[in-house]
């Protein structure tokens, strides 16, 4: 299934250009945030879609939250934390220096995903949805988040967004649909895909 496309007009502080978001493959947003689902079940919807719901236990900062999601979105079905063992899933772990055109890559394979963010008071994991693409440069400019660490917005298949530049002294600025802006460090991202078989 191809990662979902849409094209928004967006400004920046320096002047107006086209940008295009790429989701994950099976991440639905016409409403409440839903991913894909194969085959029954008792929580897939008559179009086979389950509703994301939002992290209800954010002891571990949402990392168990982003890793079921994320396995969910690669199984097309809802998925515990550990089932990516029974997917053959192959995941890089802990990359500690954000590379945007591997993520790139990634979400354009079918895969996701997930990154943790700190500031010096708090650490917390998001999964990456997609990607923003500059049409004009045909370069990534942000990283589209399912934060757990926000509330999960309407219509749309991020609720947070981060820039893949960072500023001199290696902090990234994080911009909440609904909570404004922070600096943040990226602290880890790993990434997930079911190998082509």
């Amino acid at each position: 299934m191809p990662a979902r496309r849409s094209c928004c007009p967006m400004s920046t502080e320096s002047t107006p250009h086209q940008v295009e978001h790429i989701y994950c493959a099976g991440l639905r947003f016409d409403g409440a945030p839903c991913f894909a689902i194969r085959g029954l079940g008792p929580t897939k919807d008559s179009k086979g879609f389950c509703l994301v719901t939002h992290s209800k236990d954010n002891k571990d900062g949402g990392l168990g939250w982003c890793e079921r999601l994320a396995t969910s979105l690669l199984a097309r079905r809802p998925a515990s934390r550990r089932d990516w063992r029974a997917l053959a899933v192959e995941i890089q772990r802990d990359r500690a220096v954000l590379d945007a055109e591997a993520m790139a890559t990634i979400i354009q394979h079918g895969g996701v995903g997930i990154i943790q963010l700190r500031t010096e008071v708090n650490k917390w994991w998001s999964v990456i949805s997609g990607i923003e693409l500059n049409r004009a440069t045909g370069l990534v400019t942000h990283l589209l988040l399912l934060d757990s660490s926000q509330p999960l917005a309407w219509g749309s298949g991020f609720n947070a967004r981060l820039p893949v530049t960072a500023d001199e002294n290696a902090k990234y600025r994080w911009l909440s649909v609904e909570a404004g802006t922070r600096s943040v460090i990226v602290a880890a991202w790993s990434s997930m895909m079911i190998p082509a078989s």
